[in-house]
């Protein structure tokens, strides 16, 4: 709380004669300020004295008319603009002075009905979210596990088989579709009364497999029996389908609600994959051999990430376990959004096809509120861990990784950097890799015990029948137990032991 009573030096200088603060609720603060009138008369004064020297009334010359005359004809309008000057001088002081670390904007009380009036002092009211106070848990030093893969021949195979399909094309479907054809569109979201909640530029759908689970996404929301929904349509039909909006969709209006979702089919495609000598012809190769030599090279590569992305996740579920903290509602509610943006900047990054991207899209958003409280919690965790540790990402670093998404996706990096700032997603990207470079400080300091793939496995089974068992199921988000390591039971035919 502070209190001043001084009277305002110029009129371009703000003076507060209360400022009350208290809290509201987790990591939110509720704000009263009252502005002096004496402040307020002299903002009042010098906003009319500016506008006489330049307003035009009937019957008089360009700043001629009397100030009388100009002040009640804009009495009303100089109030409005003065008041809301004001409030933003204020908060902003406020914000200053009391070192208050925000998060979001803030929600001013009854603010239609805010009346700013010569001769009197103006209150109002906000509240703001804060970045929340905690204390980190012992970070140095933590006992992390990393599994050991072996490349194995069934392991290579796969990998061709990804590629293969990976640099694929595909081709327009003339006549019936069939099992695992794409629909590519856009979508309309309605509410119950038919008005449009939201619209989906770009699309796509898959018709499921045979004996397939019948079930997909549809403008990235999982529907149940697509493939009724889907068998025998054709590019420029509609498909209709009534459903409920998942609880972690970002459109707030989507979350939990009844829904229908129409998809304008723009057209039906197919998948190719290449051919081995196809493939062979992109890696610039003779002979198969030769393809396998440089899969197994790029498996290696492969398995030290995926090592990493293990090691990360045991350090951000040491800290979200071991961090006791209060999360501020509406941030919580909007972490939903990034939380989702974030997965889809992963998938990418991994070198996911984009038209494959929607299918895991549409299982985040299905995955429970739990999940973005976590991320959320994380996200304060890691942005202090970057303020102690100094962390921060260079211009080259940023660089690195939008050509490594790019290079993934088959597509021009300043193509993709485009896409990012267009789509808001470029700091957020910034974000993930400082809070990469922290998890990797911490994995310096760390004690690593090296266990086979087999160990890891069993025991990551272990926990996620135990995550089952504790929440009915889990979150749906399949991130709460650290990512399974594969391993073939195939001969190997290579062993090797990949370190991070």
């Amino acid at each position: 709380m502070a209190a001043t009573t001084e009277t305002p030096q110029q009129a371009d200088e703000i003076t507060l004669s209360r400022v009350d603060i208290e809290d509201s609720g987790a990591a939110c603060r509720k704000v009263t300020i009252e502005i002096p009138a004496s402040v307020i008369d002299a903002r009042m004064n010098t906003g009319f004295s500016s506008l006489v020297s330049e307003v035009r009334l009937p019957g008089f010359r360009p700043g001629k008319a009397p100030r009388r005359l100009v002040e009640r004809r804009f009495a009303k309008g100089m109030a409005e603009e003065t008041r809301n000057r004001l409030m933003r001088e204020a908060y902003t002081k406020v914000l200053k002075d009391h070192d208050l670390r925000i998060i979001g904007e803030p929600v001013v009380a009854d603010e239609k009905s805010l009346r700013l009036e010569p001769g009197r002092a103006f209150t109002f009211t906000f509240e703001v979210e804060v970045l929340p106070e905690f204390e980190l848990p012992k970070y140095d030093g933590l006992s992390l596990r990393r599994p050991t893969i072996e490349i194995t021949r069934d392991m290579v195979d796969n990998e061709l088989r990804i590629q293969r399909e990976r640099r694929g094309h595909v081709v327009a479907v003339e006549g019936e579709p069939q099992p695992g054809d794409y629909f590519f569109g856009s979508a309309t979201l309605k509410d119950e009364k038919g008005e449009v909640v939201g619209t989906v530029a770009e699309t796509v759908s898959r018709l499921p497999l045979e004996g397939g689970e019948d079930r997909g996404p549809i403008a990235g929301i999982q529907v149940d029996g697509l493939r009724a929904l889907l068998t025998g349509r054709k590019a420029g039909e509609v498909v209709t389908v009534q459903t409920t909006g998942p609880e972690n969709h970002e459109l707030e209006a989507v979350r939990g609600k009844a829904i229908t979702i129409e998809l304008r089919i723009a057209n039906v495609g197919r998948l190719i994959p290449l051919t081995i000598d196809e493939l062979l012809q992109v890696f610039g190769l003779q002979i198969e051999g030769q393809l396998r030599e440089q899969i197994e090279k790029a498996l290696e590569a492969k398995i030290a990430s995926e090592q990493r992305s293990i090691l990360h996740r045991q350090v951000a579920k040491y800290l979200d376990e071991h961090t006791e903290m209060e999360l501020p509602q509406r941030a919580s509610a909007a972490q939903t959004a990034r939380t989702i943006e974030s997965f889809r900047l992963r998938l990418l990054n991994e070198g996911m096809p984009a038209y494959l991207v929607e299918e895991r899209m549409a299982e985040i958003r299905e995955a429970g509120a739990e999940r973005a409280k976590r991320d959320l919690k994380l996200m304060f965790i890691m942005e202090r861990l970057c303020e102690i540790l100094n962390v921060e990402t260079s211009e080259d670093e940023v660089n690195g990784r939008i050509a490594q998404i790019a290079m993934s996706q088959n597509m021009r990096p300043e193509k993709l950097r485009q896409e990012l700032i267009r789509s808001g997603r470029g700091p957020m990207l910034v974000s993930q890799l400082r809070h990469e470079k922290a998890a990797d400080r911490l994995i310096e300091m760390a004690n690593i015990t090296e266990v086979t793939a087999k160990e890891w496995n069993k025991e990551m089974d272990a926990e996620r029948e135990a995550a089952k068992a504790g929440s009915g199921g889990g979150d749906g988000g399949g991130e709460s137990a650290q990512k399974k390591t594969t391993r073939k039971k195939a001969p190997s035919k290579k062993g090797r032991k990949s370190e991070d």
